[in-house]
């Protein structure tokens, strides 16, 4: 019988590891070197004397994963669910060692461009010296911006003083960058940046790699944890993913999670081409009375003038310049032509960590 239970704790000790080291005055037990034969009060194996009253137990509690693996490993605790939703860590592994995303979603979005409306804008007048608007402008009566053709005082410039008018050409205003805020590179305020999961990995307080186990994984007895956590493997960081493709079999389901992002994304800035395709003639007329009455008599009536076309007339007696008037003969001042506004840039996961987990236990309803 004895012979019997000594080949039993032999293939108990073949098929898995018991991190475990107490140590005696003359001797150490460990999982390399056991003290085969020796059993605990209620006659179970216990090789590292465990059970012994006044002897130090191991140095991984929770005993140790006997893993071919060629990293250091980190059992941790993991939690995935809804952003925001993240509990606290359970008492089995009470330090929050990881706080991650996965499932990025970060659209390149940017405000559209907009101008301002154009418009036809009435031109000025100016009274020249020569002939054939020749030589210096003598006096001139230059509209407002907002000015819509009614009566407009000149500058009252007597008989003899000039020799010729000028009709500038019509204008054209408007097509102006409206300055909305556009957005700027912000995670999860202009820029809209979300995540499908967020993860937590916790552990326990004793360092990550015990003497007891000897290179092997310590469960530090997360083992029984709370609905919703589940054991994994933690690859440390910096790890690439590409060298963790395939998780061991112990451990088969495999997660990447990253601590952030990297954010490029910006908007191209906004322009305003000058109206194009418009259509703008105006009639004007010129007036020697500050009130634009029809004595004494006009210097000249519905002269016309368009887009890049202006008008001079000479004047064959002195006559005096008091004020002009103008209309519109066409008024379609064409379209802006929009540009910029546009998204350049990406949004990537950064600072990944890989996880190996044992199948998640979901409880029967």
């Amino acid at each position: 019988m004895k012979q019997l239970r000594f080949a039993l704790v032999l293939l108990s000790m073949s098929t898995f590891v018991l991190g475990c080291e107490v140590e005696t005055e003359d001797v150490v037990y460990s999982c390399d070197n056991p003290d085969i034969g020796h059993f605990d009060s209620k006659g179970n194996p216990d090789p590292c004397h465990l059970e012994e009253k006044g002897k130090p137990q191991s140095i991984c509690m929770g005993g140790c994963e006997e893993i071919s693996l060629a990293f250091e490993r980190t059992i941790v605790a993991l939690w995935v669910g809804p952003e925001g939703k993240e509990p606290a860590c359970p008492k089995q592994a009470p330090k929050a060692v990881f706080n991650g995303y996965a499932g990025l979603t970060a659209p390149p979005m940017c405000a559209p461009c907009r101008c301002s409306e154009p418009s036809c804008v009435l031109p000025s007048v100016r009274a020249t010296a020569g002939d054939a608007c020749g030589g210096s402008v003598v006096g001139a009566v230059e509209p407002p911006p907002s000015w819509e053709g009614g009566c407009l005082a000149g500058p009252s410039l007597g008989p003899g003083t000039f020799s010729s008018v000028h009709i500038g050409a019509v204008g054209t205003a408007g097509c102006e960058v409206i300055e909305d805020p556009l957005p700027v590179p912000q995670f999860a305020s202009a820029w809209p940046a979300q995540w499908a999961v967020a993860a937590r990995a916790c552990a326990a307080e004793e360092e990550e790699s015990p003497p007891a186990c000897a290179g092997a994984a310590c469960v530090r007895g997360i083992e029984k944890l709370p609905a919703g956590f589940q054991r994994c493997l933690r690859y440390p960081e910096g790890t690439e993913e590409s060298e963790t493709q395939v998780c061991p079999a112990e451990f088969p389901e495999r997660h990447v999670f990253y601590a952030g992002l990297s954010d490029t994304r910006e908007c191209t800035a906004c322009s305003c081409a000058p109206p194009a395709d418009g259509i703008c003639i105006a009639s004007v007329s010129a007036f020697q009375d500050a009130s634009c009455g029809g004595a004494p008599m006009p210097i000249f009536q519905n002269a016309a003038v368009g887009l890049n076309a202006s008008a001079c007339y000479d004047t064959s007696m002195p006559l005096s310049l008091g004020s002009i008037s103008a209309g519109w003969l066409a008024e379609e001042p064409g379209s802006c032509v929009v540009a910029g506004g546009e998204a350049i840039g990406e949004a990537v996961p950064r600072d990944p960590s890989v996880f190996c987990c044992e199948p998640l236990v979901v409880a029967a309803e």
